[in-house]
């Protein structure tokens, strides 16, 4: 009797990979909100960026509802804009995924890295095109 445990040991590590993109994810996006109010002339720029540390999921509101804080001193810089870019998608996929997908967490660990990559142009779209 030959127990396989390659299934299990896959989806650990799948898991593992999904953590650690979430958590580079959530770094990208507070450096990102981080500038951004830092160059809309508003106090406490690192707050922010650690208040979206931990709420990196609701980057994408902070995208939509930014315009309010005030006009920018500076263009965003290319940096800038690649870290919400590759920030936004990794934090959203996990929220998209548990809408979209059924609820077995198997299921949704091992899609998040193609919804992932399906965000990927979304997020150029609303960072760098001002969708």
């Amino acid at each position: 009797m030959e127990t396989s445990i390659s299934w299990p040991l896959g989806v650990q590590f799948v898991f593992v990979v999904v953590v650690l993109v979430v958590v580079c994810g959530s770094v990208c996006v507070s450096r990102w909100v981080s500038h951004d109010v830092a160059a809309r002339g508003r106090a406490h720029p690192d707050r922010w960026g650690s208040v979206f540390f931990t709420l990196a999921p609701f980057g994408f509101v902070y995208l939509l509802l930014r315009h309010r804080l005030g006009p920018r001193n500076q263009p965003p810089s290319r940096r800038e804009r690649l870290l919400g870019t590759l920030g936004l998608p990794p934090v959203t996929a996990l929220p998209v995924g548990v809408m979209l997908l059924p609820p077995d967490p198997f299921t949704q660990v091992l899609y998040t890295p193609g919804i992932i990559v399906a965000l990927l142009p979304i997020s150029y779209l609303c960072v760098w095109r001002n969708g």
